[in-house]
């Protein structure tokens, strides 16, 4: 094949189960990158955006911009191949960075020019600055699949992983010290100025990366023609499930990052700094986590560790409940602790998905197949932040009851939906959950402890 072809042509001369030395090109645009998103689509943002006067329902249409505008990377597929993946994700990102400039004057406007104005403003931007980033983000996982071999990518998921969630790591504990207890507008200003250089510096990267040339005798899909293949896609069975897997989890978990920040700061009066100090602990619990679970889904497949990955956020969503009912205690050490295995078990999850992703693409149509998969599911992922956005509000407007037990309660039921329909997922190759659980638990334990045997002990 053409693609095993390109994989091949990259990886020659490396050992086999390493890394190609080309990745570090990757791996630094990932972690610069990070910087930049962090604080342009992350706690940062939503901070910012408080701090501009923005209410819950304007919060939470910002927080779903960015996957809204993931339908852009179906256009942008009828010409992804004739342009190159390389171009075409250089125009996206220089682009969706230079906006972020004309968010860095509006903190120091507060009080000066009405909240309305600046909320505005901020929303336009951060539209232009997703409507770029939805037209390039899909050429970046065909780009991959072109140049990652097939046997390495879990592992190349993981280090990815986990050089991303440095990136937010520093960015978080960065932003938590700068911001203090109760942050001014010049430290909003200068934190988005911050992102904005760190996504040029990101650029140099995408320059020196290998591959994403445009395609010999590759043309135009059409507008209208890729409807035609999206129905192909669609109706390939394997992938259907996939979509149908990934969004549920979205619709069920995406809102929850975001207005979990607005019921801490609102409702337990965390200050600023602490709320980025947790938000990093959930960031270090992915870091800990990711190539450990990145060479595990080479190994065992990505179906078991999606289980343990989905039933955690379930345990986890029943906690904030709990809390909400008021039969749990939620000090900042049982938060940040709740932070930690958050982070482990959305990356227990995040990670074999993609891997899974690629795996199930129908072949030949890894192009359109790979944006309909972020596009569908990217739609779910919008919807869910818009919604309890508005519902929020209007509980909020017109009862004394807490919305947020509402949010806990609904998610958490859709999680468990989601977490029945993956056994009617199939991958032949992969490891029962309960045989892995056993060897994480049971077998690579009492192996490391046999290991530290002192020598001689127990022998006659």
């Amino acid at each position: 094949m053409l693609a095993e072809k390109r994989q091949n042509s990259f990886v020659s001369g490396n050992p086999e189960g390493t890394l190609p030395d080309y990745t570090r090109s990757l791996l630094g645009f990932q972690l610069l990158n990070a910087v930049n998103f962090t604080i342009a689509l992350g706690t940062p943002m939503v901070l910012l955006a408080k701090f501009l006067g923005a209410g819950e329902s304007m919060i939470g249409i910002l927080i779903a911009l960015t996957p809204l505008f993931n339908i852009l990377q179906l256009p942008a597929a009828t010409i992804a191949e004739r342009w190159g993946y390389k171009k075409l994700m250089l125009a996206g990102w220089r682009t969706r960075t230079y906006l972020l400039f004309f968010i860095c004057p509006l903190p120091f406007l507060v009080g000066k020019v009405p909240s309305p104005i600046l909320v505005a403003v901020m929303f336009l931007v951060m539209l232009g600055f997703n409507i770029s980033r939805g037209f390039a983000s899909g050429s970046w996982l065909p780009w991959l699949m072109n140049i990652i071999p097939e046997k390495i990518r879990g592992t190349y998921f993981g280090v990815e992983n986990r050089t991303i969630n440095t990136g937010v790591l520093i960015t978080l504990l960065g932003s938590s010290l700068f911001l203090g207890t109760s942050a001014k507008g010049y430290q909003y200003g200068l934190m988005t100025a911050l992102a904005a250089i760190a996504g040029i510096l990101s650029l140099k990267f995408i320059h020196s990366s290998p591959g994403g040339e445009p395609l010999k005798g590759a043309k135009d899909i059409g507008i209208f023609s890729i409807f035609t293949h999206v129905s192909r896609v669609w109706h390939y069975k394997p992938f259907m499930k996939i979509i149908i897997l990934a969004s549920l989890y979205s619709f069920s978990i995406s809102a929850i990052p975001g207005f979990l920040i607005v019921y801490l700061k609102d409702r337990f009066s965390i200050a600023d700094n602490l709320i980025m100090l947790v938000s990093a602990v959930s960031t270090a619990g992915s870091l800990v986590m990711a190539p450990v679970l990145g060479r595990l889904s080479d190994r065992f497949g990505s179906r078991p560790l999606m289980r343990i990955g989905i039933t955690a956020s379930c345990i986890l969503l029943l906690f904030w409940l709990l809390v909400g009912l008021g039969y749990l205690p939620a000090n900042i050490l049982i938060v940040a602790m709740a932070y930690f295995v958050w982070g482990v078990a959305s990356t227990s999850y995040g990670i074999p998905l993609i891997r899974f992703v690629f795996e199930s693409c129908p072949e030949g149509r890894a192009n359109v197949g790979l944006s309909v998969f972020q596009v569908i599911t990217s739609m779910f992922n919008g919807g869910a932040p818009v919604l309890w956005g508005f519902l929020i509000e209007f509980i909020h407007s017109h009862s004394t009851f807490d919305p947020f037990i509402a949010m806990f309660a609904s998610s958490l039921t859709m999680l468990i939906a989601a977490n029945v329909y993956l056994s009617s997922l199939k991958e032949p190759a992969a490891t029962r959950t309960v045989t892995l659980i056993g060897k994480l638990l049971i077998k690579w334990p009492a192996k490391l402890i046999a290991g530290f045997r002192p020598e001689g002990l127990g022998e006659n």
